[in-house]
């Protein structure tokens, strides 16, 4: 192979890796800040692929924004925490943290990432044994979730000031000593007693209230009864008064239909009577007629008398 060839292979690799050294890239959980020759940058470089000067003359510093964890482990000894009872308390602290990405350049100037980690370290034992020490055993017992709460808070006043922001914490593995232990026992067995005592008194409490409220029921439903029945009887009252008046109004509309009835008849009456009046002449004139009429077919020449008998209807007797 020439000379010349070897050269030119020999450019090409330098040209390749130089080029590769100038390529970076920054993942979409990271941030970067460029520094040259020691000196960081004042802009902050996004997520994708950038460029820089090769070699050591520049690179990017890349900060993680994803959440990181810290966990810490008290044991019962010089390291456990202590409440404000003096009562010596251990737990699993575990905090999980992140970089505060609108301080990523003041991190990369004034902080390591060592450093971060031992101040997040050092303010979490900070903040829990501070927490603790203003509770009794006992409230460390029954109120953990406000502890835990309250050591939160704590942190993050603590570290408010550094470029470190505080997602979350967890505590767990609470212990402390064998007597204490007994002692909890000793008073779960008691609430419990008084558990069992309260419910048998509010079962009391239920049944009483439940007779109670049957009594009131079964009187409500008497006083209803009779209060129906006392409408029942005044209805049935009222409906035998009316049927009462409805008798009397009928007897006397009968009474009234039967005088108007021989009122009209007896007037219908002497009308006829009166109109037959007018006509007594005729009826008598008329009965002479008849009268004269037998006389002169019974007549034989002789001279009889004027008497002629009558029947009550006024028709002559045949003799």
């Amino acid at each position: 192979m020439e000379r010349k060839h070897i050269i030119l292979i020999a450019v090409v690799v330098v040209a390749v890796f130089t080029i590769a050294t100038m390529i970076s890239i920054v993942t979409p959980t990271q941030r970067g800040v460029r520094v040259t020759l020691g000196k960081a940058g004042d802009t902050v470089v996004s997520p994708g692929l950038t460029l820089k000067a090769p070699f050591f003359i520049q690179k990017i510093k890349k900060y993680d924004l994803s959440p990181k964890q810290l966990e810490m482990k008290f044991s019962m000894g010089s390291d456990a925490a202590v409440t404000s009872d003096m009562q010596s308390v251990a737990c699993t602290l575990v905090v999980y943290w992140t970089y505060e990405e609108s301080r990523i350049l003041e991190i990369v100037n004034g902080y390591t990432d060592s450093t971060i980690k031992s101040l997040v370290k050092d303010n979490a034992l900070g903040a829990i044994k501070e927490v603790i020490g203003k509770y009794s055993i006992y409230d460390i017992v029954e109120k953990q979730e406000d502890v835990l709460q309250k050591v939160q808070a704590a942190l993050v006043s603590r570290l408010a000031k550094y470029p470190v922001e505080i997602s979350n914490i967890t505590i767990n593995n609470w212990d402390w000593s064998a007597e204490f232990d007994e002692q909890i026992a000793n008073t779960m067995k008691m609430a419990q007693q008084v558990k069992v005592a309260q419910q048998e008194l509010e079962v009391t409490k239920q049944q009483a209230q439940k007779q109670v409220a049957e009594a009131n029921a079964a009187k409500e439903k008497a006083e209803i009864e009779a209060q129906m029945k006392v409408a029942v009887a005044a209805q049935e009252a009222l409906a035998r008064e009316k049927e009462a008046e409805g008798k009397a109004n009928a007897a006397k509309i009968s009474a009234d239909a039967e005088a108007y009835a021989r009122e009209v008849q007896g007037k219908a009456e002497a009308a006829y009577y009166e109109s037959l009046s007018k006509y007594s002449d005729i009826i008598t004139a008329l009965r002479q007629l008849d009268i004269d009429e037998q006389r002169a077919k019974k007549w034989n020449g002789v001279e009889v008398s004027t008497y002629v008998p009558l029947t009550g209807t006024g028709a002559i007797v045949t003799i």
